[in-house]
């Protein structure tokens, strides 16, 4: 969300679940695109990114790792193997640095069944 955190509180966007509420529906989305003067991508992107939050064990440690490894959405998630995805986190933290410990393939596992069950 970065330097719009201004422009949302002016707007009474002071959560992330006001976000995601704001962000639900394309005409929502394109409205407050509109509003902020921003591309309507940019709204999907943090849209996928909270999407990604609601599952239990995604903290924004987690998430600043797997938006650095371009998961940006819970099908993303879904879409690869356990282990490819493993490999790419390990990767990713290797290069960047952003989380102490890689999810194991266990956690990765149990985030991806979470996401396909809330139906991403």
């Amino acid at each position: 969300i970065g330097g719009y955190a201004e422009k949302l509180a002016e707007r009474d966007i002071m959560t992330p679940e006001t976000l995601a509420k704001r962000l639900a529906s394309q005409e929502t989305r394109s409205r407050l695109a509109k509003d902020l003067d921003v591309d309507i991508q940019l709204l999907d992107r943090w849209r996928g990114l909270l999407r990604l939050l609601e599952i239990d064990g995604i903290g924004p440690a987690q998430l600043n790792l797997l938006e650095a490894a371009d998961i940006l959405t819970p099908e993303k998630l879904g879409a690869d193997s356990v282990e490819n995805l493993h490999r790419r986190l390990v990767e990713t933290n290797a290069a960047r640095r952003l989380v102490r410990a890689v999810p194991s393939e266990a956690t990765l596992t149990a985030w991806r069944e979470e996401a396909a069950a809330a139906g991403a």
